[in-house]
């Protein structure tokens, strides 16, 4: 790959069952650091090819290459690089321009789609890799949880106010979750963290509370995503409010009592007023989640 090749046009579900858009953001990755012509188009919700389902994205690319190939500027201003909006199959009225990651504003990627840079696990490391682009978690013993640490050396970085996007999915029969405003306390038998709250993923029978429920706190008896399938989990932490999407709807919302008081077993689960760290947990051997695509926006 060299700055002489010619430009490549891409667009890339992020539902794709096959392949991970993830190779997609890594190959424009490689693109700008070498200066070739790239863009990647990440659609949100598409699966694998159909160009039938390109919708405005033909019109992109046509005039994508007219301008590489031709010199003609395009009819319209296009933000060229890597993007992401809803699918537009071309039966529907387009939507609004894709708008790029690389210049959304606040937003900041938290997984770089090759490695664990960046992240630190607190118990069993090796309950943690990367397969095809995500990050697996499968505890070896119960438990394991993976905190993003950014550039630290010791401890963790800790968010008070922010929106976080994680879009994960599980083999079957398993459990997950998301921990925010935690730390690495963990007493109990099992590991599990006792400060923070924890956002469920679950895709087993057995266990009653199921994906989205915030923990213990608001628990749903039903999910509304197939954990199966990717799907975008959205955290949003405002001061004493807890927002909680599944594949953009909202299933908790959340506020927390002042001087609230928990059982026993549960009396860390409140916010932190200095903020608190993120974490994926890898819950037991017997279960397997993927997360892919993190990010957060701090608030105000």
């Amino acid at each position: 790959m060299n700055a002489a090749q010619p430009p490549v046009f891409s667009v890339h579900g992020n539902a794709d069952p096959q392949v991970s858009d993830t190779q997609s953001r890594r190959f424009f990755q490689r693109c700008q650091e070498v200066g070739a012509r790239c863009e990647v188009v990440i659609r949100e919700g598409a699966g694998h090819g159909g160009w039938q389902e390109m919708g405005e994205d033909n019109e992109r690319m046509v005039e994508w290459f007219d301008l590489h190939l031709l010199g003609k500027q395009p009819a319209k201003a296009f933000t060229f690089g890597v993007s992401s909006a809803p699918s537009t199959p071309i039966s529907k009225p387009a939507a609004s321009a894709p708008v790029s990651l690389h210049t959304e504003e606040g937003w900041r990627e938290l997984f770089n789609g090759k490695d664990l840079t960046g992240w630190n696990a607190n118990l069993h490391p090796d309950s943690w890799s990367i397969v095809d682009g995500t990050i697996k978690a499968r505890a070896i013993k119960p438990s394991s949880h993976l905190f993003f640490v950014g550039d630290k050396t010791e401890g963790f970085e800790t968010f008070k106010n922010f929106e976080l996007e994680v879009v994960t999915r599980s083999e079957p029969k398993s459990n997950s979750g998301i921990f925010i405003q935690t730390d690495k306390t963990a007493t109990n038998w099992a590991s599990h963290l006792d400060n923070g709250y924890e956002i469920q993923l679950n895709s087993t029978k057995e266990e009653k509370r199921k994906t989205g429920s915030l923990y213990a706190v608001v628990d749903l008896d039903k999910s509304s995503a197939d954990e199966s399938q990717w799907f975008k989990v959205r955290i949003t932490v405002r001061n004493k409010q807890i927002t909680i999407q599944v594949n953009d709807e909202t299933v908790v919302e959340y506020t927390e009592p002042e001087n609230v008081v928990r059982s026993a077993a549960r009396a860390g689960r409140k916010l932190n007023p200095e903020g608190g760290a993120i974490a994926l947990q890898a819950h037991d051997s017997g279960s397997v989640f993927y997360f892919k695509n993190i990010r957060i926006r701090p608030l105000p």
